[in-house]
């Protein structure tokens, strides 16, 4: 039997060499200076384009009056190592660029890639090239290397996206119509007579969100109650940023007074038996927060909204030649975001954000609480639209700038969206686009194939 000397001699090299030689075989992800290590760039490129240009009364005392090192001065001077310091990229700097126009006209085109798709354009460009990267395992770059390309760029940032059907993607007649019917509508409209509506809910649910756990739980969960459970809410704002009282429904048979104490200011109560809104209830909207609103302007008005047969009735066609206001209804698929309804596009996002922080705070107060109540919905919609303050004009500005409407640009929508019928013409140009991408300057990247591989093979 070994002696506990032994044991401990044993014992002691095991963690010797695990600490000293197994752990240098990963590479780390983020590169930290060692205490006393060289340092690199002390000064901005304005400094070092400046003292370049003084370098010819005398370089040394411009070095040290920039505090630049005297070596890297006169190599810029004299157009030496032009390479940026620290390691060296894998693809050179104008390939890159090549490469971020691509990826910016595939997801302008509504064909964004991923991670996995980016690994193989650049494999794929590569071996066209008859190019080998010795950092890259086959030839195909590995997640650290599209994380850097991705900091690098910082045009191009990752973020999650939802799907949508082509019917809804595509530019139909009545689209085209749409813009034709608004032009025409517009004129003579100030911007702050344009008022774009829109339903939305606000729903008894915190929502999902990160949270520590143990490695290797299967199942993360959050013990919060929650209920499906949800409140109609009626939305109006101009171009010119101006928010208008919200209209509130209740799926109830009766309205209580509790629940229409402590909102915001002018805000508006109703009820309906499904509690979304029908007739009776667009038509109450109409006649307390359009008319009051509509009265206070002066010249035309303009409102633009959903096309439901429930929006109009013979009482609000008959107040709108009153009052001068011109109706303009959406086209079918056509209210998704990036499209032509100004609050989906700028205002609601935001608004449900802190909607679900408002209800987080809310659950953590009352855990008891398994539904929402509404005699205090009116009160956290008070707090809600505090929270948005400030940010509101200018989200319902950029809202109307970027469905074309103040300023009127049919353009900057019309050009979101393919043609119908098959293979597109701009689904042809991104895949076109990365198909010369792979073959980007082949005889300046085919001479120095070889360079590249050797000399830019260090480094991500």
């Amino acid at each position: 039997m070994p002696s506990s000397r032994y044991l401990d001699l044993t014992f002691f090299w095991v963690i010797f060499f695990s600490q000293n030689f197994l752990t240098r075989t990963t590479m780390p992800r983020k590169y930290a200076k060692k205490p006393g290590a060289r340092r690199y760039r002390d000064y901005d490129e304005q400094t070092l384009l400046q003292a370049i240009k003084d370098c010819k009364s005398d370089s040394v005392k411009v070095a040290e009056r920039c505090r630049i090192p005297f070596r890297t001065l006169w190599n810029k001077v004299k157009g030496l190592h032009q390479n940026s310091c620290g390691g060296q990229t894998a693809l050179r700097k104008e390939v890159e660029d090549e490469l971020v126009n691509c990826l910016l006209i595939c997801s302008e085109f509504g064909m964004p890639l991923e991670h996995r798709d980016v690994k193989l354009v650049v494999s794929g460009y590569l071996n066209r090239t008859q190019q080998k990267i010795t950092v890259f395992k086959n030839n195909v770059p590995g997640d650290d290397w599209v994380r850097g390309f991705l900091k690098r760029n910082d045009i191009l940032p990752n973020r999650m996206c939802q799907n949508i059907k082509r019917s809804r993607a595509q530019v139909q007649p009545e689209n085209v119509k749409y813009f034709s019917n608004l032009k025409g509508s517009l004129e003579g409209v100030p911007t702050g007579n344009i008022v774009n509506y829109d339903e939305t809910n606000l729903a008894d649910d915190p929502g999902v969100t990160k949270c520590i756990f143990r490695r290797g739980v299967k199942y993360p969960e959050r013990v919060i109650n929650h209920s499906k459970g949800n409140i109609s809410i009626m939305f109006s704002g101009t171009a010119e940023g101006e928010l208008l009282p919200p209209f509130v429904v209740y799926k109830a048979a009766h309205l209580y007074d509790s629940w229409r104490q402590g909102g915001p200011t002018g805000t508006r109560f109703a009820r309906s038996k499904s509690g979304w809104f029908d007739a009776a209830c667009f038509e109450e909207w109409f006649s307390v927060i359009i008319v009051p609103w509509a009265r206070r302007r002066e010249g035309p008005k303009l409102m633009i909204g959903d096309n439901l047969s429930s929006h109009l009735s013979e009482a609000v066609i008959s107040n709108c030649k009153q009052l001068d206001i011109r109706f303009v209804l959406l086209p079918p698929n056509s209210t998704d975001k990036c499209q032509c309804q100004p609050l989906d596009v700028s205002f609601f996002g935001p608004m449900k954000r802190e909607w679900k922080q408002i209800m987080k705070e809310h659950k953590m107060q009352r855990p008891s609480s398994t539904s929402l109540d509404k005699a205090l919905f009116p009160r956290l919609l008070s707090k809600l639209m505090e929270r948005m303050g400030i940010r509101i004009p200018a989200n319902l500005k950029a809202g109307f700038r970027a469905c074309g409407i103040a300023p009127f640009n049919m353009d900057v929508v019309l050009r979101k969206f393919p043609r119908a019928g098959g293979t597109t013409e701009r689904t042809r140009t991104a895949q076109l686009s990365l198909l010369c991408w792979s073959t980007f300057s082949n005889s300046s990247t085919t001479q120095g194939a070889t360079k590249n591989g050797e000399q830019h093979g260090k480094g991500c």
